[in-house]
């Protein structure tokens, strides 16, 4: 099924802004079509008037998700205050009154969490989160969380110096918004919230309070909104929901109301007045035009709103379709076009037309879109498209359906967030099934179209025009769009071909299973087929209704000429673009819309590629598409042609963009200038041919007995072995062939590689530490994994914690397996231009530290066990198990490193992590990289 349209089954239930109506001094007549609640959750407040939601949910298992929220944000700050809110969020991780400074963090770190993707909080506009994963499995973490919530809503400390430290970290995170997408909000900020409070009022706040504001300030925002009748609880997962409820009233249900303060809503003034811009930029690096129009927004806590947002979802995703079809057509004037929306505010929906014009043809693409909107105008959408839609979106809430036993807990939190703050209403899985049985097939065609033409007859609200700063924009281009709108005409209706082809016209003839083996160590079946190809299952009962499947054969376009090297890069790309057997893209998707099947084609440097995923029952459609892909796939030439002005067009432009000519000067720098590891250039994209693309795919993919397929998820045995003899057994069969190693290496010296050509008031600081190593051996990556960990967070605590310069510190590294066995490590991070020097000196002053002196034992204990928990978790997904076995097979590890884990984790000590770590960095090479900001003449155009 496509995307757009599974995506709105969660759409009805979370949609994260929505506008505030209260559900009080409703009308009968409207109490009769009030949507209903889950019963699966168990709500209402605390003695102070803190409310909560509990939610029991099994998956993960021995796991709870906690959100606090404040029903305050930016909007409630005084001039004074802006930023304050955010502010206040930070500090709550810097000292409370039972965990000094950063023994907050520490504590939930010991716990198994890890701060970032377990711990974290957000400020917005109309409220502020904070967001826990906990184990359950120990009575005892749950007092821990008490204490931590208790201290949120009643005891942040605002210690001066802890303030002071604070403030650089937070202007660190502002600086490093700076970019192409700031100095774009700085032009729409006042176009999209024209006379609102919003206008003023970003949450990041304004230089002018953050390098000023006192911890007095602080405290009184704190002491005025933190009020447990301003707030919710949310707790989702392996939990008791009575007895956790008797808890949290006997704890933070105790704390006390110390005044009424109410956040006061502020709306987005409807019917602003029209507003056109241009906005031209050196990192813009190609043509969008937006045609806007502002629409109401409803709560949904009834039918009436339900069905409002059935039919934009319809309405968008038809559209949609209709402008995806365009881009398989020859002489398309367009790269791509459509029609989104996205909450404008509590009350407003901003809806937008876009379009991305081909070289020197945004006239032509305007147009192009025009006529489709005025087509729908005329005559609507047709009867096939609808009735697609709405058994496409009926069977994907029947399989949500038939999978809510094994939901994941974090993504149920969205809906009670939703009722809290807007009013919303949360529905169970089965609520939501029945309504949209009930309410989909009764929006008619003619009420679908009428809604159409509700949007697009009414003022327009903005029109944005995005371009390269070196494109020259016609003088009357407003003029010429609004009067291309009005003169449109769409003289014909819409019509769609046959989709009654089969994807096959004929079965393939069978094969057979000629070798069956267990690989117990991950509960797995091997099955070695007639024709060489290998196939590993792992039946799971994670997930009712999902089969995920990988496969690889080493190659990919290493094994190509100089002469076609660039159409072979983009081969898989262009075979993917053309559709397959009978089918274009578009009609593919069509034809495979009441169908939950995926099919992903890639190549890299050493090895094709091919993924995809299905529900059971659509098992044997996924095998026929895997079957065509290798043995009938098609390269459309003007699919090819569409693709190769893109990318002339996007190269044409990109090295217009300072970071660009950065990224490509540094990239051949560490590759040695090697001529078969170049940045693309326009000449390169001239070179892409389809012939020669399609050809070297067929070559790739014309020996099956190359690729190792791993499947795994709800899986019948008995019912899947036929399919694999069928569609896999009967594959072609040819020469054996392996990648091969055209010598790119990174540099092998220290380097200092330093451009002042930001356009950005912040230096971009990257350290890499490097070196060929003899042997890849899986227990150095796992060492290795735990220095990094180590170094990320000793790092976090000097560059940030101590000396307020940064945000954050990003560390990877990893044990690169191809051509050949070599060492990485990658420290990165931002900061303010004057203290380059400073930071840079500190974190080589870490590294030699965590190199040279002891390390932290309570940092390492909690890392232990952080694995601990993220290896448990994992075990419950089935992507989890795919990866792990795809990456142990295709380098070729035993399973031994992967069965003996936990034992592993257990058994590995601190100075074994120390000793890894010194033997990889001794005689390492280090390439510092520096991009700092320069003065240009160029500033963005508006």
């Amino acid at each position: 099924m496509n995307n757009i349209i599974t995506l709105l089954l969660a759409f009805i239930i979370s949609v994260t802004l929505v506008s505030c109506q209260t559900m009080t001094g409703v009308s009968q007549n409207d109490q009769k079509s009030q949507l209903p609640i889950s019963n699966l959750v168990s709500y209402g407040q605390l003695d102070n008037g803190l409310t909560y939601y509990l939610r029991p949910n099994e998956k993960p298992k021995q796991r709870a998700f906690i959100t606090l929220i404040l029903n305050v944000g930016s909007l409630q700050e005084e001039d004074h205050e802006r930023g304050v809110a955010h502010f206040v969020e930070h500090m709550a991780f810097n000292g409370s009154e039972h965990f000094a400074k950063d023994q907050l963090i520490k504590t939930l770190e010991s716990l198994g969490m890890e701060f970032g993707s377990d711990i974290n909080a957000f400020t917005s506009f109309d409220n502020t989160r904070y967001l826990l994963e906990i184990p359950t499995g120990q009575p005892e973490n749950w007092d821990t969380v008490a204490l931590i919530l208790q201290d949120w809503i009643k005891g942040i400390q605002f210690d001066e110096q802890e303030v002071k430290k604070e403030r650089g970290v937070i202007l660190s995170e502002k600086r490093g918004h700076k970019g192409l997408g700031e100095r774009i909000s700085d032009i729409m900020t006042p176009i999209n919230f024209s006379g609102a409070r919003h206008e003023q009022r970003m949450p990041i706040g304004t230089d002018a309070v953050l390098n000023t504001v006192s911890s007095e300030t602080l405290q009184a925002f704190h002491a005025k909104w933190y009020q447990p009748h301003n707030m919710a609880i949310i707790v989702t997962g392996d939990i008791k929901p009575q007895p956790l409820k008797q808890f949290l009233n006997a704890t933070i249900g105790q704390l006390k109301n110390t005044n009424s303060a109410k956040p006061q809503k502020y709306l987005i003034p409807k019917n602003p007045t029209y507003q056109f811009r241009t906005i031209q930029d050196q990192e813009i690096l190609s043509t969008r035009l937006q045609l806007r129009y502002q629409s109401k927004s409803l709560t949904l806590n009834n039918l009436e709103a339900l069905r409002y947002r059935l039919l934009n979802q319809m309405m968008v995703t038809l559209f949609n379709q209709r402008m995806f079809e365009l881009t398989d057509k020859a002489d398309k004037p367009f790269d791509g076009a459509s029609l989104g929306y996205s909450q404008l505010g509590d009350d407003r929906l901003l809806f937008s037309f876009n379009v991305s014009p081909q070289q020197d043809q945004l006239e032509q693409a305007y147009q192009a879109l025009f006529t489709e909107i005025k087509r729908v105008q005329q005559h609507g959408f047709i009867a096939a498209e609808r009735q697609r839609y709405i058994e496409d979106v009926l069977k994907s809430s029947a399989l949500s359906l038939q999978d809510q036993d094994t939901i994941h807990s974090a993504s149920l939190t969205g809906s009670y967030m939703n009722h809290f703050l807007y009013g919303d209403h949360f529905l169970s899985r089965q609520q939501r099934h029945q309504l949209l049985t009930q309410e989909l097939p009764q929006i008619s065609l003619q009420e679908l179209n009428q809604h159409f033409n509700n949007l697009v007859n009414q003022s327009v609200h903005s029109l944005i025009v995005y371009a390269p700063n070196n494109q020259q924009l016609p003088k009357e281009l407003e003029s010429n769009v609004l009067t291309a709108l009005q003169k449109a005409q769409a003289t014909t209706a819409y019509k769609e071909g046959s989709l009654e082809k089969p994807l096959l016209q004929q079965l393939p003839e069978a094969g057979s299973i000629e070798k069956h083996k267990t690989i117990a160590a991950v509960k797995a079946e091997q099955y070695l087929l007639s024709n060489g190809v290998r196939v590993i299952v792992r039946p799971s009962s994670l997930s009712n209704t999902e089969v995920l499947l990988s496969a690889y054969a080493a190659g990919g376009y290493s094994l190509a000429d100089d002469n076609n090297l660039r159409s072979a890069m983009e081969s898989a790309k262009l075979v993917a673009a053309s559709g397959i057997g009978p089918y274009s893209r578009s009609e593919l998707g069509k034809k495979l819309a009441n169908k939950d099947v995926r099919v992903r084609l890639s190549m890299d440097r050493y090895f094709s590629q091919l993924s995809g995923s299905s529900i059971p029952e659509d098992l044997e459609t996924l095998f026929q598409l895997i079957y065509l892909y290798f043995t009938a796939p098609k390269i459309d030439s003007d699919i090819a042609k569409n693709y190769r002005q893109s990318v002339i067009k996007y190269q044409n432009n990109r090295l217009n963009d300072p970071e660009q000519k950065y990224a490509d000067e540094l990239h051949r720098l560490l590759v040695n200038n090697h001529p078969r590891s170049q940045p693309w250039s326009v000449e390169d994209g001239k070179k892409i041919d389809h012939q020669q693309a399609l050809s070297f795919y067929k070559d790739r993919f014309s020996n099956a007995s190359n690729f190792t397929f791993v499947i795994v998820g709800n899986i019948d045995l008995p019912q899947l072995e036929p399919l694999l003899e069928r569609y896999l057994a009967s594959l072609p069969t040819g020469d054996s062939e392996q990648w091969i190693d055209e010598g790119i290496r990174t540099v092998e010296k220290n380097i200092n590689f330093s451009r002042d050509t930001s356009l950005d008031e912040k230096t971009k600081v990257a350290l890499r530490y490097h070196k060929p190593i003899p042997q890849y051996i899986a227990d150095t990556r796992f060492k290795l994994g735990f220095y990094t960990q180590l170094l990320e967070q000793q790092l976090q605590q000097e560059l940030r914690e101590e000396l307020g310069g940064v945000y954050s510190v990003g560390v990877s590294a990893n044990i690169q397996r191809y051509p050949v066995d070599w060492f990485n490590l990658l420290i990165s991070f931002n900061c303010d231009p004057e203290r380059e020097q400073e930071l840079l000196d500190a974190t080589q002053a870490v590294v030699e530290r965590t190199l040279s002196q002891p390390l932290s034992a309570d940092d390492f204990a909690n890392i232990k066990q952080q694995r601990k928990v993220s290896f448990e978790d994992g075990q419950q997904s089935n992507s989890f198990w795919l990866g792990q076995i795809y990456a142990y097979e295709r380098d070729s590890i035993d399973y031994f490193y992967f069965t003996e884990y936990l034992n592993r984790l257990e058994a590995v000590q601190l100075d074994d992590i120390q000793a890894t770590a010194k033997t990889l960095f001794e005689n390492s090479y280090l390439i510092k990289s520096v991009m700092r900001p320069k003065i240009t003449d160029e500033p963005i155009k508006d």
